[in-house]
């Protein structure tokens, strides 16, 4: 079972079967919650996850960005359906990677506040295979026990990516013309959108991270502008260095798709060097022992007898 709380619905109820493509597809949400919920969590929820989509989180390694779209086609939204407990959403939604149907998974388990959730259903039109961008109900149950399997990166981002040690975890972004005040406010939405769609995302050893109600200032970031660059800085973020570095590097990715000047992203993360240990090239260090390493191959090759010495230059005899 899961780390976290509320997946007793996996033992009841629950069917997941979606194949991504780059083409536009349906996708079905059907969730079922003991009782009416006192809050209207469910819609706000969904509205959350079609943002996240739209922002570029939900890409991963297989699609470009600027390709991720999401819209609700039917289901609940501010009617008196949106207390359930009988829920059915249809989303129409395009280059959305499997992994973040476990996103959406975590996320949906709370659409009935205080009503636990008795049977979730997440069913896209196209028909699954064994291929990487489908997800079943076995492959997703492995994933959701799974603290590493959350949405990757995008595999070509445009701009650089570095990663530091921190006490406390921050992001900067670099930008290639001073930030104006329209663009920094993208940027704090972004920054707010990034602590939503890891709200669920376990730490580095697979434990949850527990966000009090009575100290959330600690969580939320603080944010300043100089020039070109951008910071937020959170007191503690706590979720796991690769996921969430991910989740970062896809949403800036899709805000340059769409034409920002972006240069250069820096993270930094308690973590940070223990998890991220060299996936880094180790190319000139290698590089240059090779040739030191043949020399002493030659050096040390054996020779038939003992070391020639130099010959004496020959006299001349006169004739």
């Amino acid at each position: 079972m899961p780390v976290l709380e509320g997946f007793d619905f996996l033992r009841l109820g629950f069917d997941c079967a979606y194949r991504a493509s780059v083409e536009p597809q349906l996708l079905r949400i059907d969730v079922t919650t003991i009782d009416k919920s006192t809050k209207r969590s469910a819609p706000i929820i969904v509205k959350r996850l079609i943002e996240l989509i739209n922002a570029g989180a939900a890409c991963g390694s297989a699609f470009s960005p600027d390709a991720s779209f999401a819209e609700r086609v039917s289901g609940p939204w501010d009617g008196p359906d949106a207390f359930g407990p009988d829920f059915q959403w249809v989303l129409r939604v395009r280059a959305v990677s499997p992994l973040f149907l476990r996103t959406m998974i975590d996320q949906l388990r709370r659409c009935g506040h205080e009503q636990p959730v008795t049977t979730m259903r997440l069913r896209g039109e196209l028909p699954v295979d064994a291929g990487a961008l489908s997800v079943d109900t076995k492959k997703m149950r492995a994933w959701l026990d799974d603290p590493s399997a959350y949405v990757d990166e995008c595999r070509a981002p445009g701009f650089s990516v570095e990663m530091h040690e921190s006490p406390h975890t921050f992001f900067s972004v670099t930008m290639e013309s001073v930030i104006e005040p329209a663009f920094e406010d993208a940027l704090k939405h972004m920054a707010m959108r990034w602590l939503i769609a890891t709200a669920a995302y376990l730490d580095d050893d697979g434990r949850a991270i527990v966000r009090a109600k009575d100290n959330l200032e600690k969580h939320l970031p603080a944010f300043s502008r100089e020039g070109e660059r951008f910071m937020a800085r959170f007191e503690e973020f706590l979720h796991g260095v690769v996921p969430s570095r991910a989740v970062l590097v896809n949403m800036l990715a899709k805000m340059r798709a769409l034409g920002a000047g972006v240069r250069g992203l820096t993270i930094g993360h308690p973590r940070a060097a223990a998890t991220l240990k060299t996936k880094a090239p180790k190319p000139r260090a290698t590089a240059t022992k090779k040739p030191a390493a043949k020399k002493k191959a030659v050096a040390k090759k054996p020779t038939k007898g003992r070391p020639l010495a130099k010959k004496p230059p020959k006299k001349k005899t006169k004739r």
